[in-house]
């Protein structure tokens, strides 16, 4: 099939930051050498991003964020111990806690968006992890830093809060959470990032967390040595400054939420307004089977999100003007000949 459009994954469909990709040429004549002397140019480059006093000590790379996730499961919960997840969302926190011998409980959104109350309502003894993605993935709801700030003070000090950021940078709503003042502040909690949707390196798999130095040295001690290549870090450090690059990418995910919450209730489709990259359809005038089956006939990819819990509902990535507007078309003619 010709002319697919792939929506599915959340990729940047700018592609990568050229002035990553001209690292990453230029590291082509170092692929012989190891990365350890590169990777700490990464790092370096982390701590002057996010600013708020933190040091190359309050990051902890990995092979993507799910790397550093699989690090954190590997270093904060034993067998027999729980995690507490916000769900539905990215399926990876479930995963890896079942991988490492824990026990989740999955503790269901409220209105598309975590319920904080519940989630603190189900720590137990045995609760050494909470999971939350934030925005989340498929909704693209968020908590707010109030929210969150409240929510910490709450936290029993035999808990670890993950707060996975794979998002975050797209969202523009002032009250987002500023995580790394609690990270300053040295809160019982961990970030993860990635370098994989807004800076379109997803294929290069360059991943982050950030927290107090303590816990980065017990993340730490499960990362793999050589785990990512010089291609990796020169490429993901030179990312990190293309300022046009991202200026782009942001100025297309904003266009294309006002053309989504514009256009779909033409349609009479439901969504949630979204702080993500992609659009979480609800309330469809079809099965959402049915609307991902015919996309992909006509060579849209779109995202069922059956696999997440919601079953009724398709995940958008947003896209070009001219992309986004060959979904409307063929959602309009999916629409209209159900």
């Amino acid at each position: 099939m010709k002319n697919i459009l792939n929506l599915l994954s959340n990729e940047n469909v700018l592609g990568p930051s050229p002035k990553a990709t001209v690292a990453i040429q230029q590291s082509l004549a170092e692929t012989h050498l190891y990365s350890n002397d590169i990777e700490p140019i990464f790092l370096d480059a982390l701590a002057e991003k996010h600013s708020h006093g933190l040091t190359p000590a309050n990051f902890v790379s990995g092979n993507g964020s799910s790397d550093v996730l699989r690090m954190v499961v590997q270093s904060q919960l034993k067998p027999g111990q729980n995690a507490v997840i916000a769900a539905p969302t990215f399926g990876i926190y479930a995963g890896f806690t079942k991988l490492y011998g824990g026990r989740f409980e999955l503790v269901p959104l409220k209105e598309y968006t975590a319920d904080l109350p519940a989630l603190l309502a189900a720590i137990d003894e045995q609760t050494r992890l909470i999971f939350l993605c934030n925005p989340n993935n498929p909704t693209g709801t968020f908590v707010s830093h109030a929210a969150l700030e409240d929510f910490l003070q709450q936290l029993p000090p035999h808990v670890t809060f993950v707060l996975d950021e794979a998002y975050r940078e797209f969202g523009d709503h002032p009250d987002l959470p500023r995580a790394e003042e609690w990270i300053a502040e040295g809160r019982n909690l961990i970030v993860t990032r990635t370098l994989s949707k807004l800076y379109g390196l997803a294929g290069l798999r360059v991943g982050y967390g950030m927290a107090r130095a303590d816990l980065i040295d017990q993340v730490r001690q499960y990362h793999q040595r050589h785990h990512s290549g010089r291609m990796t870090w020169r490429g993901g450090t030179a990312a990190l400054s293309d300022r046009e690059h991202i200026e782009r990418t942001l100025a297309m995910v904003r266009s294309s939420r006002e053309f989504y919450y514009a256009q779909l209730p033409k349609l009479q489709i439901g969504y949630i307004p979204t702080q993500a990259n992609y659009i979480l359809l609800k309330e469809l005038p079809v099965k959402a089977e049915h609307l991902v089956q015919q996309a992909e006939a006509q060579g849209l990819l779109l995202n069922h999100t059956a696999w997440s819990g919601l079953p009724e509902n398709v995940r958008i990535t947003f896209a070009r003007p001219h992309e986004n507007e060959r979904v409307l078309a063929t959602i309009t003619d999916i629409v209209s000949k159900a």
